[in-house]
């Protein structure tokens, strides 16, 4: 049987304080990519090391829905994308119904 490939999105919190988002197939290989600077680095992190992983989700089914996850966040304002980094139940809530549709309940 083969194995399907899950994507995760991700936030890190880089020196200066500025979030990264983004979305991955790989979040282990990814975070060495941005821990070590390596040319698969986002010009983002290289420049404001170190970073820290604050938030991550994985198991998302295919990597568009994981774009939209990672879309939606990337437009929060900075304050909302705090509440996610929290946990806040509102936010994630929100997040969740982008990327995981099928557990959506009709209302």
């Amino acid at each position: 049987m083969e194995s399907r490939k899950m994507f995760s999105i991700y936030i890190l919190e880089c020196s200066d304080g500025s979030y990264y988002t983004g979305m991955t197939s790989d979040l282990q290989r990814r975070m060495v990519s941005h821990y070590t600077c390596d040319d698969m680095c986002a010009q983002h992190t290289r420049f404001r090391q170190p970073v820290k992983l604050v938030f991550s989700v994985s198991g998302i089914a295919t990597g568009k829905i994981a774009r939209i996850g990672e879309k939606y966040i990337k437009g929060l304002v900075r304050p909302k994308k705090k509440k996610i980094i929290n946990g806040d139940l509102r936010m994630t809530e929100l997040l969740n119904k982008r990327i995981f549709p099928q557990n959506t309940v009709n209302e």
